[in-house]
């Protein structure tokens, strides 16, 4: 991962309507100009792909199984 971009979770709409919040006025295109300018990059979610159970975890669980306690 390249340490030296900055993410952000907020899209530039949300962005807006929270400058607007606090008495500045700009448009959304302004806000997309200075994220790129200053190399912010909208986070997005990650999908992981289960790989299932191997069948080292199933005997490992049967085994598990029938250990008494």
């Amino acid at each position: 991962m390249n340490s030296s971009i900055r993410w952000t979770y907020l899209k530039p709409r949300e962005i807006v309507s929270e400058l607007l919040k606090k008495g500045y006025s700009v448009s959304r295109n302004i806000v997309r100009y200075l994220l790129k300018k200053h190399e912010y990059v909208k986070r997005k979610a990650q999908r992981n792909i289960t790989m299932g159970i191997i069948p080292q975890q199933i005997q490992t669980r049967n085994q598990s199984n029938l250990i008494p306690n």
